[in-house]
């Protein structure tokens, strides 16, 4: 009624914003589709405002379009946000995985293993080898070779479980289990391992 060029034209802020309502809701297949209870009240809360003000020209219909075209690139920019965080976490899992198989089997390669309780080294070469490549894999640019020291520790974790070697050091052992106890632990929660298969395996090891 006020502005006949809504219809001749296209690029009236007006038909621009019924273009975008339109094309933009045929992304989602129904109401209940992920993201469109979002994208319905910035609709509504649009359409609300423009049916409380008094329309002369078209300036109010430019002001809506602007503000819900920053809603949806801000949507945009977080969804993209959300999947490379996504993106990146598999592709660490993946990493982890490959990595963790390798250092199971240098594990099971090291020598004299065979007075190493079966438990033991599979512990070892299964939750500790994941310990081992999640902190690889998460060291980013840091450049260690061991980070959190968690290789390390394999030498002295299957050397404890043998009590004919301990038996001769004895002093050694009391000096390593302390510190041994507390970097199993340490290293185990950081891969999410059940508190109470933690505390099984640590009891038998003492």
């Amino acid at each position: 009624r006020r502005d006949q060029s809504f219809f001749t034209e296209p690029s009236h802020p007006a038909r621009v914003l019924l273009d975008e309502m339109t094309q933009r809701s045929l992304a989602f297949p129904d109401e209940k589709a992920p993201g469109f209870a979002r994208f319905i009240r910035l609709l509504n809360e649009s359409v609300g405002y423009l049916a409380g003000i008094e329309i002369k020209d078209a300036t109010p219909f430019e002001t809506v379009l602007k503000a819900l075209q920053a809603a949806w690139n801000s949507q945009v920019q977080k969804a993209k946000a959300r999947q490379a965080e996504k993106d990146k976490a598999q592709l660490i899992a993946e990493q982890r995985e490959m990595l963790a198989g390798k250092i199971a089997a240098d594990i099971r390669k090291l020598p004299d293993l065979e007075r190493v309780p079966a438990d033991v080294l599979d512990f070892a070469a299964g939750p500790w080898a994941e310990v081992v490549a999640l902190a690889q894999v998460s060291q980013g640019d840091s450049g260690e070779d061991d980070p959190g020291g968690y290789l390390a520790l394999v030498p002295v974790l299957l050397w404890s479980a043998q009590p004919d070697l301990t038996r001769a050091e004895p002093d050694r052992l009391s000096e390593a289990i302390p510190s041994l106890l507390v970097k199993l632990r340490e290293g185990l929660q950081t891969i999410d391992h059940p508190a109470a298969k933690t505390s099984a395996f640590l009891e038998r090891l003492v």
